[in-house]
């Protein structure tokens, strides 16, 4: 694909020429690496995910599951959730860029 631009400025112009190959664009090694980090980074969201949450519910559903140390864990898990769901997500959107 070529586009050829004509800039006048005053009495000097100049020539530009921009050439793009789509091919080139992103190498297959970066392309191998990106999917492959994605796919730990989704694998984690979703086990984070699914394990806190599952921490949360049992302890807040069984009485005798209610001590000083599973509510504890039940703070820890909600912070947990909070990290994974803000930050993997931003991590991940980064590397495509």
């Amino acid at each position: 694909m070529d586009v050829e631009n004509e800039l006048s400025l005053g009495n000097q112009t100049a020539d530009y020429v921009y050439e793009y190959d789509i091919d080139a664009s992103v190498p297959t090694e970066v392309l191998v690496e990106l999917i492959a980090t994605t796919l730990v980074y989704v694998t984690v969201f979703i086990l984070g995910l699914f394990g806190n949450i599952l921490i949360i519910i049992t302890v807040s559903k069984y009485r005798r599951m209610k001590s000083v140390t599973n509510l504890f864990l039940v703070s820890l898990s909600s912070a947990d959730l909070l990290v994974i769901t803000i930050c993997v997500p931003l991590k991940v959107s980064s590397f495509s860029f």
